[in-house]
């Protein structure tokens, strides 16, 4: 019978996630229309809609060159490139080398030849005593670099040669521990500069900084990650570098040191092209995008990857939070008549958790409490989930035991249990089985609540779909796909904690498991 029910919600599931795609596939396919707004130069701009990409100075530029435009923001260069493609913005603009590798990868798009602004890029260091020595190191290296014509090589391979370089990987594990080990932040979206391919961070600069860290004998972790997470690390000494498309500026220049800029370019306009766009029809737009999103760059693995982070953060958080949450509240039942500032303690602890949004908690344990430390995001963002959802589980358990009849407790005080005692005896049981409901949907609020991880760097489900996103430059697909295997995990998690539930609860065990064990003669 349970063998049955499972096949057919399996069959349930199948559809309707099915229906979930083509539905969310047709109305992709309806709503990208292209804008017909021609923009051949510079001058064409002002009075447009432009797109800027959150983090970069093309604001200034955008606000101070085009005065008549509207301004809107985006996340990632595949947000800005739907947005153009939709009609939702006539330009956007980004860098020259990054226009060059955005074209290549899209034929619907190019840029205008003209320089709208000259820009100089290069690592920043934290402002400390050994930041100032690691920059100057870094400062002698790209001298001699440059004067051996390592540079222009290099350059050449990853700025100037479209695609060929994008096979290229560097083994920064395989580097020897000659002269200490460093801390490297790379922007993973930034093309190509520093981007993920196959899963690995690669690009002009993370090739740079491998070839500075072989040359001084420095062992170096490089950590991918997104531009903000770059300037706070390293502000806070959690990263000892940060590259990935760095301008200078003086308000950055208070922060930070800048070395020798490594690379001078410019910000350029990316437009539509004249090309005509080809219809590859609706199952052949379903079948590229599944294409893109998951079978290029095998980047099927990386969601694998992101689903097994999600698991592990949201598994360990939801036991180890069960555990302390238990034990806390046990605690304050014990300790009830006998210290009142535990209590108060407990109340405030379950209020502060509770009221705080988790990404400002998950940051502060980033950045204040643990910013110092070499601990990994991954770690930082477990012991977050933990606190937190052991005062889901105290929050729990004191609403559901209060409903309790307080007789029942009155009753076995009179009878010679200790207070203890009542409470696992008579309340404690109760409570249990009441909360069973609420418990489940707080495992499946934790799950979804792990999607922020990606701002302390943590590459789980959420954050390797915005990776898939600004590689593939599919703004839709790898969302919609997202979205459909969060579904799955919180369904899977369901029906696990329903099993387990079934194991528990007397009323739902069949004749033979109650009596297993018992003579049938």
């Amino acid at each position: 019978m349970q063998k049955t029910r499972l096949k057919n919600r399996i069959k349930q599931m199948l559809a309707l996630s099915i229906a979930i795609l083509v539905v969310l596939s047709m109305f992709t396919a309806c709503s990208a229309q292209s804008s017909t707004t021609v923009i051949n130069n510079v001058k064409d701009i002002n009075g447009k809609r432009i797109g800027i990409l959150v983090g970069t100075l093309f604001e200034d530029t955008a606000y101070e060159d085009f005065p008549s435009s509207s301004i809107t923001f985006y996340n990632t260069y595949a947000d800005l490139i739907q947005a153009l493609k939709s009609g939702k913005i006539d330009t956007f603009l980004c860098d020259d080398a990054t226009a060059r590798a955005l074209c290549d990868l899209d034929y619907k798009i190019s840029f205008l030849p003209q320089l709208i602004t000259n820009e100089k890029y290069g690592p920043i260091f934290r402002r400390s005593e050994g930041g100032e020595k690691l920059c100057e190191k870094f400062n002698r290296f790209i001298y001699n670099y440059s004067e051996r014509g390592d540079l222009s090589l290099l350059q050449g391979k990853w700025l100037n040669a479209g695609k060929s370089g994008r096979d290229t990987f560097y083994k920064f594990q395989d580097l020897p521990d000659v002269n200490g080990k460093i801390r490297i932040a790379a922007v993973n979206d930034t093309e190509p500069f520093s981007f993920v391919s196959f899963g690995l961070l690669t690009g002009y600069e993370v090739g740079l900084m491998y070839d500075f860290c072989k040359e001084f004998g420095f062992a170096a972790e490089i950590v991918s990650t997104d531009i903000d997470d770059v300037f706070s690390g390293v502000s806070v000494g959690k990263y000892d570098i940060g590259v990935g498309l760095l301008s200078y500026t003086d308000e950055r220049n208070e922060r930070f040191i800048f070395a020798t800029p490594d690379y001078e370019g410019g910000a350029v306009a990316v437009v539509l092209t004249t090309v005509a766009e080809e219809s590859n029809g609706f199952f052949g737009s379903i079948v590229n995008g599944f294409d893109k999103t998951f079978v290029r760059e095998g980047r099927w693995q990386m969601f694998l990857d992101g689903i097994g982070v999600t698991l592990l953060i949201s598994c360990v958080s939801a036991i180890l939070g069960t555990i302390i949450g238990f034990a806390l509240y046990t605690l304050g039942v014990y300790f009830r008549n006998k210290n009142k500032a535990f209590l108060k303690f407990l109340d405030l602890y379950v209020l502060f958790v509770k009221r705080m949004p988790i990404v400002v908690f998950l940051m502060i344990s980033y950045y204040a409490v643990f910013g110092n430390t070499n601990i990994s995001g991954l770690v930082i963002s477990i012991i977050a989930f933990t606190f937190t959802f052991a005062a889901t589980v105290i929050d729990l358990f004191h609403s559901t035991v209060s409903k309790v009849d307080n007789g029942q407790f009155k009753a076995a005080l009179s009878l010679g249990y200790t207070e203890m005692q009542a409470y696992n005896k008579f309340l404690l049981p109760q409570a249990t089985k009441a909360i069973a409901n609420d418990y489940k949907e707080s495992i499946i609020g934790l799950v979804q609540a792990t999607s922020v991880v990606g701002y302390i760097s943590v590459e789980d489900l959420t954050k390797i779909s915005d990776l898939v996103r600004s590689r593939s430059y599919e703004s839709v697909f790898p969302l919609v796909a997202t979205a459909l295997i969060y579904f799955f995990i919180a369904w899977i998690l369901t029906l696990i904690i329903r099993n387990i539930e079934f194991v528990f609860d007397e009323k739902k065990r069949t004749p033979d498991k109650i009596l297993k064990g018992v003579d049938k003669r």
